[in-house]
């Protein structure tokens, strides 16, 4: 099929919320591989972790298209606070990104 692969561990980058590898989604078959999107939440934790103007509304199509809910995501994050100095994120910077999700979903 010719693809071109980059593996990257995501928990290198984040904290994994509880649960992650129980919430991952299963996109379609394409010939003999099964592709699956794994857990939203840490996609989305991830973002807010860059919080990049293409991270908020990659965050922001999550929310839109009912693949996470923002209640639980604030958790996430709360969840993620303690330890994110160890993951080279800065906690206050993580929670003004979701205050900015959250602004500019509640439109």
């Amino acid at each position: 099929m010719h693809l071109e692969l980059e593996v990257i561990n995501i928990e290198e980058f984040v904290p994994l919320p509880a649960n992650a590898s129980l919430r991952h989604r299963f996109v379609g078959r394409f010939g003999s591989i099964k592709v699956y999107i794994y857990d939203p939440y840490t996609i989305a934790l991830s973002k807010l972790a860059r919080g990049l103007e293409t991270d908020i509304q990659d965050i922001l199509f999550l929310l839109n298209y009912d693949l996470i809910e923002f209640g639980q995501l604030e958790m996430v994050v709360e969840n993620a606070i303690p330890t994110a100095w160890e993951y080279d994120i800065e906690p206050r910077d993580l929670r003004q990104y979701l205050k900015e999700v959250h602004r500019l979903f509640k439109k």
